[in-house]
């Protein structure tokens, strides 16, 4: 697979993933109420998804930058897939910082661990996949 292939692989598994989560998180808020879902809740379930496309933005550019240049699409892979693992690791403080709590030792080695195991997948899934 070429990397402008794989850039367009991840930027629609990324927009799919983005509306299942959306979807999802709508219709289980429908389930727990009798109401209908307005407008503002709509948008509401839309911005809590906004994260699965976030993390998507780095690689595209990684991977869409070596479909045109002479940058092997491995280093774009590798750089991607640490990006990646940094965010993971952070999800812990970024919760403790959304629910205005310092992060504890517990919530750290929670983020280290996460990242830990998306590491050895990264690895594994370049290693596997080359």
């Amino acid at each position: 697979m070429t990397s402008g292939h794989a850039a367009l692989v991840v930027a629609g598994v990324a927009a799919s993933t983005f509306l299942a989560h959306a979807v999802a998180d709508g219709i289980g808020r429908r389930l727990r109420s009798p109401h209908r879902l307005t407008t503002s809740q709509l948008v509401a379930e839309l911005r809590d998804s906004v994260p699965v496309l976030s993390a998507a933005i780095l690689p595209v550019l990684l991977l869409a930058f070596t479909a045109w240049s002479s940058i092997p699409g491995v280093w774009a892979q590798g750089i991607a897939g640490l990006y990646l693992v940094i965010r993971l690791g952070l999800i812990g403080a970024l919760v403790a910082r959304y629910r205005g709590v310092p992060s504890s030792r517990r919530t750290v080695l929670a983020g280290l661990t996460l990242a830990a195991l998306g590491a050895l997948i990264t690895v594994i899934k370049v290693t596997v996949g080359h």
